[in-house]
This record gives C-alpha cells, sequence and structure tokens, in this order.
C-alpha cells in the first residue's frame, strides 16, 4: 500500500488532502506562541503523487534538500518555470 493510499485511494486527488498536517490560517501579524515559517525547509520532489513513502508522511527527511522560505522551489534548483502565454 502506497503512503498516501491510507487516506482512501488516490486520496491526493481529494482537495481537504492537501491541508494534511497544515498549520491553521493566521494573520501575518504574530501573536503569543505564534509558529514563524520562515527559513530553511527541507525538500523532496515526487515525480508523481503515489512515490509518497510513508516515510515522507512521518517526517522524515533524511536526504531532502534546503529551500528557502518563503521563496520558489523552481529558482531554487527544483524541475524549471511553467510559464503560459497563450496569445
Amino acid at each position: 500500500m502506497r503512503a498516501l493510499d491510507a487516506f482512501g485511494a488516490r486520496s491526493w486527488t481529494r482537495p481537504e488532502t492537501t491541508g494534511y498536517g497544515r498549520l491553521s490560517m493566521a494573520t501575518y501579524l504574530a501573536r503569543d506562541g505564534a509558529v514563524v515559517l520562515d527559513g530553511d525547509w527541507s525538500f523532496a520532489m515526487r515525480a508523481r503523487p503515489e512515490d509518497v513513502t510513508a516515510d515522507d508522511l512521518a517526517g522524515a527527511t533524511a536526504g531532502w534538500r534546503a529551500v528557502e522560505v518563503p521563496g520558489c522551489w523552481t529558482m531554487q534548483g527544483f524541475d524549471c518555470p511553467q510559464y503560459t502565454n497563450v496569445q
């Protein structure tokens, strides 16, 4: 069984799945005890959603590369920017 299948078959196609493990949204002005998300984050690019492993979901980041947040991962060496310029 693939890691994301624990949430149901092809669970990655459901919009609510994109919020797995996400903190609730808040305003930019920090409150006491607020989490600061800026900084270096571990990042792993997968070719397909089916390639996500159970270790990925458990938080294992050994072998992942760092990306700067806020930032654009396509400008930090992952894949290439995708542009659409239809006239």
